[in-house]
């Protein structure tokens, strides 16, 4: 019952990344142009720059493994010493904004939030987990190792043979999942008594379409490192609970 209530809470937390997103490209177009650059220009950079997001449009999952990578970059800092420079933490910095924003709405500081989303993303890993696809077995010369895939299918029933074994897993769920691993194998790995794994036409046919998908998300990474991520004394002290030990 409790995965009903984070849901609720992230679905709305999620609405406010909008505004916040907006006023910071603003601010980062403001400057660019105080700074010299032609306003034509300033505009086209914010909007490769600023189009990326914490929660609007993602999922919970994948932003908790944004917001936990950070934790852990900061708990490295510390480890270096004071003269070290600051990480940037673009998608702290967003998710500390949005609740400043939602503060009067929904009360929830900054610590609770990661506590939500992370307790979220723990619930749905094994459900809504990454799934081995094609950009997992992309080689050198943009060829498909579609044996390696295969593989990893089979890895992945090895995982939830033992997340049944420790308990995590109940036999009718393990079934499922087993049911759904074959299916999902059938979709890109055509029967064969051979040692290498042909790809089904459809699976073929897709490819380029996933792993254009793929080059898209990996573009959207890009940008936050270009995002503005500047430090100050206390950036992170509503946070201070999160940041791993060094």
């Amino acid at each position: 019952m409790i995965g009903d209530y984070l849901n609720r809470i992230i679905t709305r937390f999620r609405t406010y990344e909008k505004g916040v997103a907006e006023e910071a490209a603003k601010l980062l177009r403001e400057q660019k142009i105080e700074a010299g650059v032609d306003p034509a220009k300033a505009y086209e950079e914010v909007e490769k720059e600023a189009a990326w997001r914490l929660l609007e449009g993602q999922n919970a999952t994948e932003a908790d493994k944004h917001l936990q990578r950070e934790l852990r970059k900061i708990a490295k800092w510390r480890g270096h010493g004071p003269d070290a420079t600051p990480p940037r933490t673009p998608y702290l910095d967003r998710l500390c904004a949005m609740c400043k924003k939602a503060e009067a709405d929904l009360g929830m500081s900054e610590s609770l939030c990661i506590d939500i989303i992370r307790s979220y993303a723990e619930r749905n890993e094994f459900a809504h987990g990454d799934i081995p696809c094609i950009d997992n077995v992309v080689r050198e010369d943009k060829s498909i190792d579609w044996t390696g895939l295969d593989v990893l299918l089979k890895l992945q029933v090895i995982k939830a043979e033992k997340k049944h074994l420790d308990g995590g897993l109940t036999e009718k769920n393990l079934n499922l999942f087993k049911s759904a691993i074959q299916v999902y194998r059938k979709m890109y790995i055509k029967e064969s008594s051979g040692p290498l794994s042909i790809p089904t036409e459809w699976a073929a046919k897709s490819a380029n379409e996933e792993l254009k998908k793929a080059k898209n998300a990996k573009e959207k990474k890009k940008r936050t490192r270009r995002f503005p991520s500047p430090y100050f004394e206390g950036k992170w002290a509503g946070i201070e609970g999160h940041i791993p030990p060094l």
